[in-house]
């Protein structure tokens, strides 16, 4: 386990990554935060920060939200009709605004140190795996559904193998809804790395699912 120490916004080589997976069916790219965290076994996870408030998230993540909206603020000519039309607030309480509406319906993608700077080259399978949890979140009623789901699964699984990794384990075929939380992640994941064909068991998942925003 790792506590953040450094937070960033996506990249246009990520984002041009996820694009071309889940085409429209992301939320925007400012609500989502990658940090170099880590949890329980120095494994990976994305949280929905809606929940959340300025008070108790860590402060690289304040800083990275800080740094965003002070530069969207200074940004078309320093006009209050641009902070308005970002936020749809001005005045001397816009920037605390802007930090409240970035944290609401956000995410923070936790990958680790390692893979931290740059996840379009040092690991675009992860960073697909991770945003699968963002899509889910992000299309169903509840933001933390697959949280609970995700989590609820691994139990399962450490308790009857000792090991996490039975619940991203899957068998192609089943209906989407059918899949927990990791393994529509693993779906997507290794639908990816096997160079996207537009064919094959996997495709029908990304095709009526992943890219319809269909949970």
């Amino acid at each position: 386990m790792r506590a953040p120490s450094k937070a960033r916004f996506l990249n246009d080589a990520e984002w041009a990554i996820l694009e071309s997976v889940f085409r429209s069916t992301l939320p925007i790219r400012y609500r989502i935060l990658v940090t170099d965290a880590l949890g329980g076994g120095d494994r990976a996870f994305t949280i929905p920060t809606s929940a959340i408030t300025l008070l108790t998230i860590p402060a690289a993540i304040q800083d990275a939200l800080t740094a965003f909206a002070t530069a969207k603020m200074g940004a078309v000519g320093d006009t209050l009709a641009s902070v308005s039309n970002f936020v749809g607030f001005t005045g001397p309480g816009a920037l605390p605004s802007q930090l409240g509406g970035l944290i609401n319906m956000g995410y923070i993608v936790n990958v680790g140190p390692e893979p931290y700077s740059d996840l379009s080259t040092k690991n675009p399978a992860l960073l697909v795996h991770e945003l699968t949890h963002v899509w889910q979140g992000s299309n169903s009623t509840s933001a933390t559904t697959y949280v609970h789901n995700s989590l609820m699964n691994q139990c399962r699984s450490e308790y009857g193998t000792g090991s996490h990794g039975g619940a991203y384990g899957y068998t192609p075929g089943g209906i989407w809804s059918a899949y927990n939380a990791e393994q529509q992640a693993s779906i997507v994941e290794d639908w990816y790395v096997s160079g996207m064909p537009e064919s094959g068991p996997l495709w029908p998942y990304i095709r009526n699912n992943v890219r319809t925003g269909s949970v």
